[in-house]
């Protein structure tokens, strides 16, 4: 007889050995993740399209699946992300997730960053973030001392928050540009690792002292410290005060345009320039010397179209003041005669008239329209007519009509003449 072993009976103490040791496993795999990562199979969220592209590169060349799931991201050691693979970075969003994790090594060089917050608590050993739009260290407080940080290129003026141990690259700050008053005390803000103030190098010399200058001298100042901060900074100078300008002249085609306004210039500048603007772009710019005055000759270009003059007055140790005219449409010109139209001739049947068409200036165009009893003759245009049979006992006069670009037509009659036999 065959006999089948039986399989023991699991006892229940047992049963609760075996349900301990699966708890157990499952918590050793929670406390390898970061306290932060949460749960292993939850999607982590990076708003930045360009920073998530880059982890993706990140999670493909650690041979992980590409998704973003606590346990894969954990396990990443190091990122490095390409503007020209993954887009330009705006935001590190995201990147706290990862303070407990396994990252040591973040390159996010040349993006647009402006703010490493994100990175508070992370544990690199190595960030390269140079040429981005970083203006403060905040988020960085927490390396170690020997950490390799690359923050060149920038916007930072303070390192203070940051270890004093620590030996970051950070060439070629730029801190832009500062307007303030003559003789007022202005900190330029530039503090070292250790918090210490810093003088720039001020060109021309302006006394400086604890990072506070103060400039007595008005103009534009050059400022930089060995390798760390450019930038620079201007001192406001007094104010000139001007009087009204407006366009002097008749404002149509043809004319000449001067600039009026009002002496009494409070100081008087020592030099003038005059800008004309035709809807808001400069056609003529004039610097006049002496008593010369500058003149604009209205053209056809300029029918329909908005001239301004602006004036600038300049004055050694004021600031340049401009003042404007107010928008004037340009109207069409006026068309003038120095002698009227005329018929010349004998106004007999057979003999022939002729049109003095009057003095008119150079460019116009002259049309003739002959007129019978004041009814147009057809086909008639030229400035001569043989006066026909037909024509005796009637009354003939000619109707002058004068034109040019940018002028208003002129129409002009003539003396009339009765025809005789």
């Amino acid at each position: 007889m065959n006999i089948v072993p039986q399989r023991p009976r699991m006892g229940a103490t047992h049963l609760l050995r075996t349900l301990f040791a699966g708890l157990l496993a499952t918590a050793v795999l929670a406390s390898a993740l970061p306290a932060t990562l949460a749960r292993a199979d939850d999607e982590v969220s990076i708003p930045d399209a360009a920073l998530k592209s880059c982890i993706s590169a990140a999670l493909t060349a650690d041979h992980l699946p590409v998704d973003f799931t606590a346990a894969n991201l954990g396990n990443l050691a190091s990122i490095s992300c390409d503007r020209d693979r993954d887009g330009v970075i705006r935001s590190l969003a995201g990147l706290e997730l990862f303070a407990e994790s396994k990252l040591t090594s973040l390159d996010v060089s040349h993006h647009h960053i402006n703010s490493l917050l994100p990175l508070t608590g992370l544990n690199l050993s190595v960030l390269d973030a140079n040429h981005n739009h970083i203006a403060s260290v905040a988020g960085l407080e927490g390396l170690n001392a020997t950490a390799s940080i690359d923050l060149s290129y920038n916007f930072i003026k303070d390192f203070g928050p940051l270890p004093d141990d620590l030996t970051p690259t950070i060439d070629h700050q730029l801190v832009g540009y500062n307007n303030i008053k003559r003789g007022q005390s202005f900190d330029f803000g530039l503090r070292t690792i250790t918090g210490e103030a810093i003088c720039p190098t001020i060109t021309p010399v302006a006394e400086c002292h604890n990072g506070i200058a103060t400039f007595t001298t008005i103009g534009r100042y050059a400022l930089e410290t060995p390798n760390n901060f450019k930038s620079g900074i201007y001192i406001d100078p007094d104010q000139i005060t001007p009087t009204d300008q407006w366009l002097g002249g008749s404002v149509r085609v043809g004319g000449f345009l001067s600039s009026g306004w009002v002496s009494g210039w409070n100081p008087e500048p020592t030099s003038w320039q005059l800008d004309w603007y035709r809807d808001g772009r400069l056609v003529q710019r004039d610097t006049p010397a002496g008593s010369a005055i500058p003149r604009y000759y209205v053209t056809a270009v300029d029918l329909g179209h908005q001239l301004v003059l602006c004036r600038t007055g300049y004055l050694d140790g004021y600031s340049a003041v401009r003042v404007c005219s107010n928008p004037s449409r340009v109207e069409p010109g006026l068309l003038e005669n120095t002698r009227r139209p005329r018929l010349i001739g004998t106004s007999k049947v057979g003999r022939t008239l002729r049109v003095d068409p009057g003095q008119w200036p150079a460019g116009v165009t002259i049309k003739y329209q002959w007129r019978l009893n004041d009814r147009p003759l057809k086909k008639v245009t030229s400035n001569k007519l043989k006066l026909k049979k037909s024509y005796r006992t009637e009354w003939i006069q000619v109707v002058v009509i004068v034109s040019k670009p940018g002028y208003s037509t002129v129409r002009l009659d003539t003396q009339a003449m009765r025809v005789r036999r």
